[in-house]
């Protein structure tokens, strides 16, 4: 982070997204990094979990946020609505320009990991529904 910091002359921001409650309590830190008594790094990051955004189910929210709505399926895809999520994600999409449908497609695919609610998202991107 100090290396981004220094070579692009921005803030950075490491952004956590966790599906799990549990996992978004403990990724939120801080972490401190330590020399015996010498503390010289804390990182907090910005953590984004289950509790921290709504589910979003409208296509017309969907097109005005794409990114917040697939990081909310993303943190909300272990909920009972996460079909439903996917589908309206996938309908708003359409409305996108495809280089932008096609990386939020791609970071969903990634943020879903190994659950069922992935595999729903190939299956619709398979059916055509974007």
């Amino acid at each position: 982070m100090a290396r981004l910091h220094l070579m692009y002359e921005l803030p950075i921001l490491l952004l956590v997204v966790c599906r799990n409650r549990t996992t978004a309590t403990w990724a939120a830190g801080p972490f401190e990094s330590r020399f015996g008594t010498w503390t010289f790094q804390v990182l907090r990051p910005l953590v984004l979990g289950p509790d921290d955004l709504p589910e979003i189910m409208d296509a017309s929210s969907i097109a005005q946020q794409p990114v917040l709505a697939t990081l909310a399926a993303i943190t909300h895809s272990e909920g009972e609505k996460i079909t439903d999520a996917l589908e309206a994600l996938a309908r708003g999409m359409r409305s996108l320009d495809r280089d932008t449908a096609l990386y939020l497609c791609r970071l969903l695919e990634v943020g879903l990991g190994d659950t069922a609610a992935r595999e729903t998202w190939i299956r619709l991107l398979t059916a055509g529904v974007l």
